[in-house]
């Protein structure tokens, strides 16, 4: 009995926190890091302005009818109010957030790692000369004297009107397909911890670009033309084929 009430409530699990540093992490903030980027931490001051800029940024860019975007917003609002109106109920998990916020410095990075659905703590500035020497290699990329997203989002624009034009896609379709956003491609970079040295490996998110709507319409279309024949869901299902097929050799 005394050994039950003697067990730690919140057990370190080390493959779920990966401490790329050679700082000794407190307890406290590993209990919060190890649950992943899923757990919201709570805040201390929720910022109503920052969520009303996104949600409504997020409508304007939905391609939504008007009648449709009312409706979020009235939804939103109504969450936002609920959230404001409610207590906060301090537990565990909420104060060992605040020492967590007072723990990590800003010289550290929260990462997910490369494998394994890990979270990974690297060192802000070894990040930083890791991701830069990805970036140096002439052979994978190449610097732009100037930003091309404008122009890539004119001819996408362009291409989405002359299918209306065309009588291809319909009104609806065509305001769901044009893009206003303008955003360029994002780079970034993964730490790999089952590999020695902890290299990065790259990422180079492709979401909210102009041709990101465009690209998902033009999967839609010929993931119907693909014979499901030859796809394979995962590795595991294609080890049971492969049993299954040198059975059914081995019975003839």
């Amino acid at each position: 009995m005394a050994s039950f009430f003697s067990r730690d409530p919140f057990p370190i699990n080390k493959r779920c926190l990966v401490n790329c540093t050679d700082v000794d992490i407190p307890r406290s903030v590993q209990h919060i890091l190890q649950l992943g980027s899923n757990f919201c931490l709570p805040y201390a001051t929720i910022p109503v302005k920052k969520l009303i800029t996104d949600a409504e940024f997020a409508i304007q860019n939905s391609g939504a009818p008007n009648d449709d975007k009312e409706r979020i917003r009235h939804r939103i609002a109504g969450h936002v109010q609920r959230v404001l109106g409610s207590r906060y109920r301090e537990n565990s998990a909420g104060s060992s957030a605040h020492i967590s916020r007072q723990d990590l410095h800003n010289n550290f990075l929260v990462l997910m790692a490369d494998k394994g659905n890990a979270t990974a703590l690297m060192d802000r500035e070894e990040y930083r000369k890791k991701a830069l020497a990805l970036l140096e290699d002439t052979s994978t990329y190449k610097l732009c004297t100037s930003d091309r997203t404008e122009r890539i989002q004119r001819k996408s624009n362009e291409f989405v009107k002359t299918m209306f034009d065309n009588k291809h896609i319909d009104g609806k379709l065509r305001s769901f397909l044009t893009n206003y956003s303008n955003v360029a491609r994002k780079f970034y970079a993964i730490p790999k911890i089952h590999k020695d040295g902890v290299p990065l490996r790259p990422v180079v998110s492709c979401t909210n670009l102009p041709t990101y709507l465009l690209s998902r319409f033009l999967s839609q279309i010929l993931r119907k033309l693909v014979n499901s024949k030859f796809n394979v869901q995962s590795s595991a299902r294609l080890r049971k084929k492969l049993i299954e097929k040198n059975s059914r050799k081995q019975r003839e």
